[in-house]
């Protein structure tokens, strides 16, 4: 019983980590180029499939599990700056945003939320190498 709880929870914890992963770069895109959000177009497809391939495809690689599941955490730490930069850059255009383009406050959270991303992601880097 042991052992299933412990591979419900690793294949649950594989699942948490893919969705995310795969779901990123299209939505990204679509909020980038200010089209709705579509993971029914060709381009969200193709882009779901290319995530989910190299997903997969990483069983393939010689590896221990543990050490893909941490390579997995320490990607998603680099992707908080691919978020946060957008971001920052969208929040700022007067023709996007018009009267509710960010404060100074907003401004502040989001270079914080920057900066912290940075940090994380260097940590993320040095110690997956390490």
């Amino acid at each position: 019983a042991a052992a299933f709880i412990l591979i419900l929870g690793i294949a649950g914890a594989g699942l948490s980590t893919i969705f995310p992963i795969v779901l990123i770069a299209p939505w990204l895109i679509a909020d980038y180029t200010g089209k709705p959000r579509n993971i029914h177009s060709p381009q969200s497809k193709m882009l779901i499939i290319f995530g989910m391939l190299f997903a997969f495809g990483s069983e393939f690689l010689k590896q221990q599990p543990p050490a893909l599941m941490v390579f997995s955490q320490a990607f998603q730490a680099c992707i908080l700056p691919a978020v946060a930069i957008p971001i920052l850059i969208l929040i700022n255009r007067q023709n996007l945003m018009g009267i509710h383009k960010a404060g100074s406050r907003e401004k502040i959270g989001i270079w914080a939320v920057i900066l912290f991303s940075f940090i994380t992601t260097y940590f993320a880097i040095v110690e997956l190498f390490m």
